[in-house]
């Protein structure tokens, strides 16, 4: 690690090192003229120590005592956030030598966490990259979740890849570093969900549309078996449509609302009565037949039907024919099957 030029010096017995110069392969990786005159002229400074400590800029970084990087950390925190919309602050940090010959050596440091206000932490990191002069940043994955948290407060969290994807992680480290932020309690992971999210985080309505969200649950909850469509539910609200549409995907962020495929969005409350009257029913009966659901539930076969198809979805029952039974056979259920 010298601070110089990438490239590298073939040493040895003049027999040899013509045999590789005349190879057709060197043609392809040799370098240019530049790279080892560069090359030479860093070597020469390496000659005097005090002129090498000074004049190869990687040298000096690591020279850098505790006390000026922390100066420096607190000059780009004290300075304006250019319009960007962040929160700045210094942290306690480990960096690491880097390059071929020290790659895992850590060093304590000092680092300017930077928390988008109005942005997501990707869009923050690309417009930083495009800008004049352009900085390159480390994306954490519990800042991208923080991120995520106040963008989208109603949301559990992030799926696998999509923190990944954010966090410009490639998948085939994505594993270590989730073990190592689970490990330090930074993050925690919903085998329910499926999803990762910032630790204690607990998701909630947001502020802008909380009582929009309200009034859509009342209206689905007082219409647990004829849920409304998104736009029925607007004109029913007078809301635009956009703004339902918001309310109605916050709640099934929420799992407060469950969309069944073919059957629209229901209250999760349908799913739970629906849940205990099919159980209570082949529990006395010993099964049940489909068409006798939507009289149960007083509907129609629109919503009947895709009800039970996500009930076995869900390993509740199990269908044979038009006949559902429970998918853990009750000892105490009527005997004729």
């Amino acid at each position: 690690m010298i601070g110089g030029p990438q490239g590298g010096l073939i040493l040895g017995k003049a027999r040899w090192v013509e045999q590789i110069r005349r190879d057709p392969f060197a043609r392809i990786v040799r370098v240019d003229k530049i790279s080892p005159a560069a090359l030479e002229a860093t070597l020469r400074l390496f000659l005097d120590e005090q002129r090498a400590l000074a004049g190869v800029p990687i040298l000096a970084m690591l020279r850098k005592t505790m006390q000026e990087i922390e100066r420096v950390a607190a000059r780009i925190v004290s300075k304006p956030d250019g319009g960007l919309s962040c929160e700045l602050r210094v942290e306690n940090a480990i960096g690491f030598m880097g390059g071929g010959s020290l790659p895992g050596q850590e060093l304590p440091t000092r680092l300017v966490e930077i928390r988008p206000l109005r942005m997501s932490t990707g869009e923050l990191a690309r417009a930083l990259r495009q800008g004049s002069p352009s900085i390159f940043t480390r994306i954490r994955q519990d800042a991208v979740l923080d991120g995520h948290h106040k963008t989208e407060p109603q949301s559990p969290g992030l799926p696998k890849p999509r923190l990944a994807e954010l966090g410009r992680v490639p998948s085939a480290c994505f594993e270590t570093v989730a073990a190592i932020l689970l490990a330090d309690g930074r993050i925690t992971f919903s085998r329910t969900s499926r999803r990762f999210s910032r630790a204690g985080w607990q998701p909630g309505l947001p502020e802008a549309i909380a009582p929009v969200c309200e009034r859509v649950e009342a209206l689905f909850r007082g219409r647990l078996f004829h849920p409304p469509a998104a736009s029925e539910a607007a004109r029913e609200l007078g809301v635009d449509d956009r703004t339902c549409g918001q309310a109605i995907k916050v709640l099934k962020d929420l799992e407060r609302l469950v969309e069944i495929p073919g059957g629209g969005v229901f209250h999760s409350n349908a799913i739970s009565e629906a849940t205990a009257r099919v159980t209570e029913h082949i529990k006395k009966h010993g099964r049940l037949e489909s068409v006798d659901f939507k009289y149960q539930i007083d509907t129609t076969r629109k919503y009947a039907l895709p009800l039970l198809d996500h009930l076995d979805a869900l390993g509740i029952t199990r269908r044979v024919g038009n006949t559902r039974f429970l998918k853990t056979p009750d000892p105490t259920a009527h005997p004729d099957r």
